[in-house]
C-alpha cells in the first residue's frame, strides 16, 4: 500500500508527464477571396481559425508577383488586432499602390511562438487595366454618319440622377449649342466609391442583372437617346485625390431618330471633381 508521500510523488509525476506531452502548433489560417479589385487597389481577406495552443503574436497578409508569396517578399501588410486582440477571427486589409494589369498572389498569415503559418489557399488576381486610348482632356469625338458634334465640352458637371433611367449617379458633359450632344455616364454606385479602374459597359439600365462593377453610357442628341451596346468595352476611371478622370475608348452607342436607327463610336475624356 502506497504511503502518503509516495502518492504525492506519483501525482506530481503524472502531472509532469501531462505537461511535457502538451502539443502546440503553428496557427491555423485561411486565405479568402480578394474583393474590390481595381487598377491600383484591392481588399484582402483572411481568417485565423486556431491559435495552435499559443497566443497569436502577429497576423497579416503577404503578396507578390511571385508564387508563393512569403514573409521574404517586400510587400507585407501587418494587422495585429482582431476580435479584441486574441488573434482568432476574420480580418481584412485594403491594399493600395498596385500596378495596372498585373497578376498578384496573396496569402494570409499568422505567427505564434511555434512559428509562422500561411493560409491554406493562395489566391491569384489581376488588377484592371488603364485606358488603352489617350484622348485630349475635355474632348468628345463621335465617329458617326450623323452630324453629331465633336470638340471640347462647354461644361462638365455631375450629380444624383434620381429616378432618371434608374442610374445611381451620372457624369455629363455638353458639347455646346447649336448641335449639342450631351454625354451621360451612369455608374452603379456613389461617386465617392469610384476607384481607379475599368468599369464594364452594359446596355441594361437595371443594374441588378449584373454582379460586377458596371456602367451605362448614353448620349442625348437630336431629341433622342443613344445607349451603349459594347459589352466588351469599359469606362476607365483614374482617381487622383478628389479628381476623377473619365475616359471612353471607341464605345459603341445606338439609337433611333425619326424611326431610323443609327450608331456611333464615342471617344472621350473629361475630369470632374467630387
Amino acid at each position: 500500500m502506497l504511503s502518503k508521500i509516495s502518492k504525492i510523488l506519483l501525482l506530481l509525476l503524472i502531472v509532469s508527464c501531462e505537461v511535457e506531452n502538451t502539443t502546440t502548433y503553428v496557427p491555423f489560417v485561411n486565405t479568402n477571396e480578394p474583393t474590390s479589385i481595381f487598377t491600383e487597389t484591392a481588399i484582402f481577406h483572411g481568417e485565423v481559425v486556431g491559435d495552435g495552443g499559443l497566443d497569436i503574436k502577429e497576423i497579416g497578409f503577404v503578396y507578390s508577383m511571385n508564387n508563393p508569396p512569403t514573409l521574404a517578399d517586400e510587400a507585407v501588410v501587418f494587422d495585429h488586432t482582431v476580435n479584441n486582440g486574441n488573434g482568432i477571427g476574420m480580418f481584412n486589409t485594403a491594399i493600395t499602390n498596385l500596378s495596372p494589369s498585373t497578376t498578384y498572389y496573396y496569402s494570409a498569415y499568422a505567427k505564434n511562438e511555434k512559428g509562422v503559418a500561411y493560409g491554406n489557399d493562395i489566391w491569384q488576381f489581376t488588377t484592371t487595366a488603364e485606358a488603352p486610348c489617350t484622348p485630349i482632356n475635355n474632348s468628345f469625338n463621335a465617329n458617326t454618319t450623323l452630324n453629331m458634334p465633336n470638340g471640347s465640352f462647354s461644361q462638365t458637371n455631375h450629380g444624383d440622377s434620381g429616378n432618371l433611367y434608374g442610374g445611381d449617379f451620372y457624369l455629363n458633359a455638353n458639347t455646346g449649342y447649336p448641335n449639342s450632344a450631351e454625354l451621360k455616364i451612369f455608374f452603379d454606385g456613389d461617386i465617392s466609391s469610384l476607384q481607379s479602374g475599368q468599369y464594364k459597359i452594359v446596355n441594361d439600365l437595371d443594374f441588378t442583372n449584373y454582379n460586377e462593377d458596371k456602367v451605362v453610357v448614353s448620349v442625348f442628341y437630336s431629341g433622342s437617346y443613344f445607349f451603349s451596346q459594347d459589352y466588351d468595352n469599359y469606362v476607365y476611371v483614374k482617381r487622383t485625390g478628389n479628381q476623377l478622370e473619365v475616359t471612353l475608348c471607341e464605345v459603341d452607342i445606338r439609337g433611333t431618330i425619326y424611326y431610323n436607327s443609327y450608331d456611333a463610336e464615342i471617344q472621350s475624356r473629361f475630369t470632374v471633381t467630387e
